[in-house]
């Protein structure tokens, strides 16, 4: 079956993203085409998180649930020249990959892929009472805190800013026209804020036939609570699965 051969995939990631999907898709027969609906940015104000480095091994673990917040919390670490010592807990193999980068060992690496699941499959006995760090971004869910918090301190610290990003005219007006025009045949998104800034760079967007793929279940929220419809939803949340999902669903199609 060969439903999925030229059928073309709107990538809305940030600029910067590994081109794993991209991979994926091309792979399957398919033609990527992008258009950076986020972009994600260290803060403006880095006192905070300055103040907890100064004293990060007053921590027992550091809770990370993306691998932005790896980037900027160990860059930001480094370059005050100190180290962390305690235990390091992630989401997903990416994540933990991106902290082994840094030349630290994680701890903790269930095969989950959000807050909410690494919450809930942390041994509650090995963390009651202790102390944690949580560098996140200003988007992200505080589901963690929330649960973990009730037996813990969790220590949440904003350490980079999902915004708007400045997409230039051209791009935009290139990308409209294909909508309108139904040479878009599946949208891509992977975080609520994917779908938010997607419909303010396109108010007026009218799904019709384009199919939407997403990954996780806040981003699906996202989409049906903005009027769309969400076709494609991959059990594992990663970008390779979301990829063969979009394959298995054109190539049952076909």
């Amino acid at each position: 079956m060969n439903g999925i051969r030229g059928k073309k995939i709107l990538i809305t990631r940030a600029e910067g993203n590994d081109n794993s999907f991209e991979n994926a898709v091309n792979s399957f027969g398919a033609s990527a085409c992008f258009i950076p609906v986020i972009e994600i940015k260290p803060i403006n104000d880095s006192s905070l998180l300055d103040e907890k480095l100064s004293l990060i091994n007053d921590y027992d673990g550091i809770f990370f649930t993306s691998s932005n917040a790896v980037k900027y919390f160990f860059e930001r670490l480094s370059s005050s020249g100190k180290k962390f010592s305690g235990k390091i807990f992630t989401v997903g193999s990416k994540t933990k990959a991106s902290v082994e980068s840094f030349g630290y060992k994680v701890y903790f690496a269930p095969q989950v892929f959000s807050s909410e699941e690494l919450a809930d499959s942390i041994d509650k006995n090995e963390i009651k009472g202790g102390k944690y760090l949580f560098p996140c971004g200003n988007l992200s869910s505080n589901v963690l805190k929330e649960k973990l918090g009730l037996i813990a301190s969790i220590d949440e610290v904003i350490i980079y800013q999902t915004v708007l990003p400045e997409t230039a005219g051209e791009m935009v007006r290139e990308i409209k026209n294909k909508l309108e025009k139904g040479e878009i045949d599946c949208i891509s998104f992977f975080s609520p804020s994917s779908v938010e800034n997607f419909l303010k760079i396109f108010p007026g967007f009218k799904q019709n036939n384009i199919r939407i793929a997403v990954i996780g279940g806040t981003t699906l929220k996202s989409v049906k609570d903005s009027g769309l419809k969400a076709d494609i939803i991959p059990e594992k949340s990663t970008a390779e699965s979301l990829a063969n999902a979009i394959a298995d669903y054109f190539n049952k199609a076909d």
